[in-house]
C-alpha cells in the first residue's frame, strides 16, 4: 500500500500504464500522476509486486507507446 504521507496522489489522480513498445527490452506497467510526468510505482513484467519510488520520479513517455489500464484490467496487465 502506498503511504501518502510522501506526496503521492490520491488513486484516482492516478494513471497506470501498460508498455507497448516493440524492442528488446522487456516493457512494464507504470504507476503516474495524471500529467504522465512523475512515476509513483511500477511493475515489472511477469511479477505481481508493484515496486514503489521512494519518491516521484520524473517520466518519460516519448519514443516509446502505452495503453491506459483500467481498474479492473489492472491485476493482469
Amino acid at each position: 500500500m502506498m503511504d501518502m504521507s510522501k506526496g503521492v496522489p490520491a488513486p484516482t489522480d492516478l494513471i497506470a500504464l501498460k508498455e507497448i513498445t516493440d524492442w528488446d527490452t522487456p516493457n512494464h506497467c507504470y504507476l503516474v500522476g495524471n500529467g504522465r510526468t512523475r512515476l509513483y510505482a511500477y511493475r515489472p513484467t511477469g511479477t505481481k509486486v508493484w515496486i514503489e519510488c521512494k519518491k516521484p520520479m520524473t517520466f518519460s513517455t516519448s519514443r516509446r507507446k502505452f495503453t491506459t489500464v483500467t481498474n479492473k484490467e489492472i491485476k493482469y496487465a
